[in-house]
């Protein structure tokens, strides 16, 4: 511990009556903590795909993007499609080629869309 966190701890003990413990583990979580998120940007490049995208809401598009996601089973934790583009979200990087596999699924089954919507 720091100086100053030292002398939390004797403020914590003083002013709230907190034991040793107590007031250790409330200096200890005022530490700030630093959380990595690494964002993956694609691109919807087939005109059929983008077509089909515009007409979808951005519920339906969350949704086919979920699915897809869970159905690709990358380490994400989320993500927006747009017409033109996605993006994905993740506590650690994806490698180019996972993100560019599932950039060409996208692609792919956005534009077999077509023939649903």
């Amino acid at each position: 511990m720091s100086k100053e966190e030292v002398r939390q701890v004797v403020q914590l003990m003083r002013r709230r009556n907190d034991t040793v413990a107590e007031a250790i583990r409330a200096t200890l979580q005022m530490r700030p903590s630093t959380i990595n998120i690494h964002v993956s940007i694609g691109a919807i490049y087939d005109p059929l795909a983008i077509d089909c995208l515009n007409r979808l809401s951005q519920s339906e598009r969350d949704k086919f993007l979920a699915d897809n996601i869970r159905d690709s089973a990358l380490a994400v934790s989320g993500g927006k499609l747009a017409s033109r583009s996605f993006s994905l979200v993740s506590e650690h990087p994806l490698a180019d080629k996972e993100v560019s596999d599932f950039e060409a699924r996208i692609n792919s089954l956005a534009g077999k869309l077509s023939e649903a919507v």
